[in-house]
């Protein structure tokens, strides 16, 4: 698909070498989340996502 008008481009579209760096990144994030996810408040959302009462989240967009 390319890049969007906000520059964000398909993951599919990356080339091999920041796919490489993007597919570490992942990696480190969701080792942290996995690590500190307890220990952290989000705030609440400001753009229509809301937290439903058993956790879950829809989009009301």
């Amino acid at each position: 698909m390319g890049a969007r008008a906000d520059g964000f481009q398909d993951v599919e579209s990356l080339l091999p070498e920041q796919r490489m760096y993007f597919d570490r990144c992942m990696d480190f994030l969701a080792r942290m989340m996995e690590k500190y996810g307890d220990e952290i408040e989000l705030p609440i959302p400001k753009n229509g996502t809301a937290a439903q009462p058993d956790d879950t989240q829809s989009n009301a967009a």
